[in-house]
């Protein structure tokens, strides 16, 4: 039998099988069955029970074919063979600083407190000082009304600082991470001059802040 991965199985000698009709199997999406196993609902046709042996197997047939006419005997519980040399190709070798007590000891090492404070605090030294930026530039524009987005997200901030949800009053399609970001940075502020860059400075603040934190 010839079993091609992508296409239907064909039984040899034709000749013998040519009348013989395969049974129909319907179709499987294996990142479905993946998903519906994780839950608990059923199994998959693929598991590791049967992925790991046959991964091994496919495995043992790389390094089988750096012996030509040699006997090789695996013994898959111990993980050797019974040749020494084809024992080294088992296991993999790492390249200096990719092996794991490397990894450790580099991490270790970044992560010692000795570092000084300006060192790990520089990321959020930048991140303030753009703020402070932006505020000076937005505050120097107090008359200019806010743009779309800006008068859209310091509108929600107001209603939730007002206790109104959002989506209650004022809807679109965007998430409300953003309003709630210029709610708070409009808390800080206490500006009131309502839909002026006082409050939109406060809620960029906020919404940079939230997001530099979070990261990517």
């Amino acid at each position: 039998m010839l079993l091609p991965h992508f296409n239907r199985p064909v039984l040899f000698p034709k000749v013998k099988f040519q009348d013989f009709k395969l049974p129909h199997v319907p179709g499987l999406k294996h990142w479905e069955q993946f998903v519906n196993a994780c839950r608990g609902e059923g199994k998959t046709t693929a598991d590791f029970a049967y992925a790991g042996p046959l991964t091994e197997t496919i495995l043992l047939g790389d390094i089988a074919a750096r012996f030509p006419h040699t006997e090789l005997k695996w013994n898959s519980w111990k993980m050797k063979f019974n040749l020494s040399e084809a024992n080294q190709y088992v296991r993999r070798k790492y390249h200096k600083g990719w092996k794991l007590k490397d990894f450790e000891w580099t991490m270790k090492r970044w992560q010692k407190p000795s570092r000084s404070l300006l060192i790990r605090l520089w990321p959020w030294l930048v991140v303030l000082l753009a703020l402070l930026f932006i505020g000076f530039i937005r505050f120097r524009l107090l008359d200019m009304p806010l743009e779309r987005d800006e008068g859209e997200y310091a509108y929600a901030g107001q209603l939730i600082l007002q206790g109104i949800p959002p989506f209650e009053l004022a809807y679109n399609m965007k998430l409300p991470g953003t309003y709630f970001a210029y709610a708070l940075g409009m808390a800080v502020v206490r500006a009131e001059h309502s839909g002026n860059p006082p409050d939109a400075a406060g809620g960029e603040s906020g919404d940079h802040g939230i997001c530099f934190s979070v990261g990517p």
